[in-house]
């Protein structure tokens, strides 16, 4: 059995129910002091029995003094269970009637060896919790405080109304203000857009023209869809950027068109010549076609034939500016690379056209309602770059010319050295021109050195490679007058095949050609 330390332990509180069941009343209701104990079936109880009373024989003033029932629990007996059933569950003893009458006779042992008696303290305790005066002011309070409760929820009740009404009002308030605001954002939207310009059909459409010289001048289309259609012996010249263009059923028409933005779609034409600048080009049933382009990407041909193909030349003074808006690089021109969607074999159906086939066709007559200041389909005067493209080179030795950024001066500089090339060295030929960003690595791995790092990162490098006989000792000579350290030239014939052959690689893949 667990020894019991009842000096180290004070009798606490636990719940009563922890004890068990082991008291019920009498049939005597003046044993008010007196125990009865229940299922006395082993042979231990009968000590657990005779120490209870005697441990409960002071008789003390009733616990609960407001009871409806004759039934009176002595006054200590709660607190005294309380530590019993404490006792028991930290020691859990096999035995409980030897552990409870142990437990009992050490308790009584206590009481009579100190001042303290825990039944008196306990019936104290519980006569302070219950009698009348405590319990008066304690209903007192409870009354008063339920009656304060009443009032304050009173009070808190109105605020929320008053709080629900003031929001509902300004809501009202706010709806009325929003419903005017709208209403006033509707009229200034009907004054913007009666007083916009409304686009006139006419003018971004051509339908059915025959035998006749239409112009579109520069501001007219701004960036617009156009549409050429079932036209025949016509001059069309639209002299502004679009975003896209169709041409379709037209035959024996000369068109010139200022750069577009997105692609041209020419379908079902025959015996035209167009000259265009654009993102995308294709076409499709279309027969002995020339046309002069300049096209960012790979130009694309389907179910066509006797397509004739050549560079890109005009200018006019609105030109360069049209260009950046359409977000078009002058450098950038992959006409000579066709792609052909139905080829037929041993047969093809593209071919490029000689450099010095004349463009009279695409110079407008002169009158009042056509005037375009700086126009000609010169070469030396065209702002794309005149390349030979993928057409047959004259000479085994080619050069490479990169030009770093050096901001709006590049351009410049770049055309400097074409016109310089091209004035005192005709017999070397421009193949082809880009304009990429590169990054440090790319640019060290097809220069081979680091040595123009810094100028990388500044902004986009224009690339030329020219063909001809000592053409990179000429470049040389021509970019010593220049003093630019920004430009590389390759060194030799040998060095430059490897490096064009980088430079376009990397060039091809940024421009996903």
């Amino acid at each position: 059995m667990p020894v019991l330390n009842l000096t180290q332990r004070q009798h606490g509180c636990l719940p009563i129910s922890a004890c068990g069941r082991f008291v019920e009343k009498t049939k005597n209701e003046n044993m008010s002091n007196a125990v009865v104990g229940v299922n006395v079936n082993d042979v231990h109880q009968h000590e657990f029995v005779e120490a209870l009373p005697a441990f409960l024989k002071k008789s003390v003033p009733m616990a609960v003094p407001f009871s409806n029932t004759r039934l009176r629990v002595p006054a200590g007996f709660r607190n005294i269970l309380k530590g019993f059933a404490r006792e028991v569950l930290r020691d859990q003893p096999d035995d409980i009637f030897a552990y409870g009458s142990t437990y009992f006779d050490r308790s009584l042992q206590i009481n009579a060896e100190s001042d303290c008696d825990s039944v008196e303290a306990g019936a104290k305790e519980e006569n302070c919790m219950y009698s009348s005066d405590a319990f008066e002011k304690a209903a007192l309070g409870a009354q008063m405080s339920s009656d304060n409760e009443a009032a304050a929820l009173k009070v808190q009740t109105n605020y929320r109304q008053y709080d629900a009404e003031k929001t509902a009002r300004e809501m009202r308030q706010n709806g009325t203000a929003v419903k005017i605001q709208s209403v006033f954002n509707r009229h200034q939207d009907r004054k913007f857009w009666d007083k916009r310009d409304r686009l006139n059909p006419e003018v971004y459409l051509v339908d059915g023209a025959v035998s006749r010289t239409i112009c579109r001048l520069p501001t007219s289309i701004n960036g617009q869809q156009f549409i050429i259609q079932n036209c025949k012996s016509c001059k069309i010249f639209v002299f502004d950027h679009m975003a896209s263009v169709t041409i379709d059923d037209c035959s024996d028409c000369c068109i010139f068109l200022g750069p577009i933005k997105g692609s041209i779609f020419i379908r079902d034409c025959s015996d035209c010549r167009v000259m265009v600048a654009c993102q995308q080009f294709r076409t499709r049933d279309c027969r002995n076609m020339e046309i002069f382009l300049c096209c960012s990407t790979q130009p694309i041909i389907e179910s066509s034939s006797g397509m004739k193909f050549s560079c890109f030349q005009y200018s006019y003074s609105q030109l360069e500016d049209q260009f950046q808006k359409s977000g078009l690089s002058v450098f950038n021109n992959n006409w000579s690379d066709i792609h052909d969607f139905t080829p037929v074999p041993d047969e093809r159906n593209y071919s490029f056209l000689p450099q010095d086939t004349l463009l009279d066709c695409f110079i407008p007559p002169s009158t009042e309602d056509i005037h375009v200041e700086g126009l000609s389909v010169d070469r030396t005067k065209s702002i794309i770059p005149h390349t030979l493209g993928k057409q047959s080179r004259q000479h085994d030795e080619s050069c490479l010319i990169i030009f770093f950024s050096q901001g709006k001066t590049s351009s410049n500089e770049v055309r400097s050295f074409m016109k310089k090339m091209s004035e005192d060295h005709a017999d070397c030929d421009l193949v082809q021109s880009k304009e990429v960003h590169l990054q440090p690595s790319e640019a060290e791995n097809i220069i081979g050195t680091n040595d123009y790092k810094s100028f990388v990162t500044q902004g986009p490098v224009v690339g030329l490679e020219y063909n001809g006989e000592n053409c990179c000792k000429i470049c040389h000579t021509v970019t010593k007058s220049q003093h630019n350290k920004r430009i590389f030239i390759s060194q030799d014939a040998t060095a430059a095949k490897k490096e064009i052959e980088n430079f376009y690689n990397v060039a091809n893949l940024q421009l996903a050609i």
